[in-house]
């Protein structure tokens, strides 16, 4: 049967993938295809990049207005709040096997903590409150598990640094990471947390939709984005570049790779006609950070793919290629880079869960039947 995106048969049209089909109304983000641009609730994502902290971002999306000073500060004093981990979650952690994978570790972490909680369906505050506990310990999680594989005890979080701060020193041990890229990794979280109805945040929609609680929700989001359709496309652009070994092989590569009708990670975006906004903040924090580490070899291996690439497609850089760079170049180890991606996006599917709550509709498409027609069953005489 074809596997084209759209199709008509007997006056249904199946639109495979949902490419292009509108399920709802939205005002938590605006991927404008017309002008290449992206924003949260109405605010250019490069404004909030340059002049917004990720709590303000936090606050933006699960409230609908960045905050005032006030709340700014109620914000990061909540998420300092919830920067613990029950002990039997710890201990859960450190009985897993340390060759797990951290996608599922964190998607394991995310039902025991649901477990705490109430089964009945949470009032908006509560929402909002387990929605900002689910931010503040994603990394503690990460933290843990990292911990428990290098057989190290866990980094103990600092509750008087900023959001960022303690994502980059659980992430990779550094208790005093410098300040510099305290604050790249603020804009990464600013940057990764709400791009409207990918595969992961309709996941959580769906979950959602059924009236289940958010821990419910999110594990459904952590499992999609486990999928390496999805999630995982920054990891793979890393190990392309580490395969790739040096500028002067990419164009070869590309051309390689091309011909087996194999594709490149880190090029294209369903929908997207241009480059992605995000590509472009990140190509300028990637160029920045990795003359600044005095280490260029990966970011200059991806520029030179960048160009292979232009040469033979009309394709351009997506949110995870640059960002493979940054998060190299941050000491990030390179299974960690789609769970850190959750540790931003977390918010983004929590302000969706919100909003499909508000005004509820169970989310049920129709697939159209092309198997064979009715057949009698055949009689055990027939079988003998």
């Amino acid at each position: 049967m074809s596997t084209t995106a759209s199709e008509i048969t007997d006056d249904v049209q199946v639109h495979r993938g949902l490419a292009g089909v509108y399920i709802d109304h939205t005002t938590i983000c605006e991927i404008d295809n017309d002008t290449h641009k992206l924003r949260y609730r109405g605010y250019d994502i490069a404004e909030l990049v340059q002049l917004k902290s990720f709590e303000e971002v936090v606050h933006l999306l699960l409230y609908g207005e960045l905050p005032n000073a006030m709340e700014r500060v109620l914000t990061a004093d909540q998420l300092a709040l919830y920067t613990t981990l029950p002990q039997q979650l710890r201990q859960i952690i450190e009985l897993l096997p340390q060759s797990a994978e951290p996608m599922a570790v964190l998607r394991t972490a995310v039902s025991v903590l649901g477990c705490e909680t109430s089964q009945t369906l949470p009032t908006e505050d509560e929402c909002r409150q387990a929605a900002l506990g689910l931010v503040a310990q994603f990394p503690l999680i990460l933290g843990a598990f990292e911990a428990h594989r290098k057989s190290q005890p866990a980094p103990l979080p600092c509750r008087d640094t900023p959001h960022a701060h303690r994502v980059l020193s659980q992430l990779t041990g550094n208790p005093e990471p410098e300040a510099q890229d305290v604050v790249i990794m603020d804009k990464l979280l600013v940057i990764h947390a709400e791009h409207e109805l990918n595969a992961s945040c309709f996941s959580a929609r769906v979950t959602a939709s059924t009236l289940s609680d958010p821990y419910a929700a999110i594990t459904s989001a952590i499992g999609t984005l486990s999928g390496a359709l999805h999630g995982g496309a920054n990891e793979r652009v890393l190990e392309n570049a580490e395969k790739v070994g040096e500028p002067s092989r990419a164009d070869d590569f590309v051309a390689e790779v091309l011909a087996r009708k194999s594709k490149i990670h880190g090029f294209g975006q369903r929908g997207c006609k241009a480059e992605d906004p995000r590509a472009v903040i990140l190509r300028g924090i990637a160029e920045e950070l990795a003359t600044r580490k005095n280490d260029r070899r990966i970011l200059d291996i991806l520029f030179a793919l960048d160009t292979a690439m232009r040469k033979r497609r009309d394709i351009w850089p997506n949110v995870d290629f640059y960002s493979a760079s940054i998060l190299y170049n941050l000491g990030i180890p390179k299974d960690l880079f789609t769970p850190l991606f959750a540790c931003s996006r977390v918010i983004g599917w929590s302000a969706h869960i919100l909003e499909q709550w508000r005004d509820n509709r169970l989310l049920r498409p129709k697939a159209k039947y092309v198997g064979l027609p009715y057949r009698p069953v055949p009689s055990a005489e027939t079988n003998r």
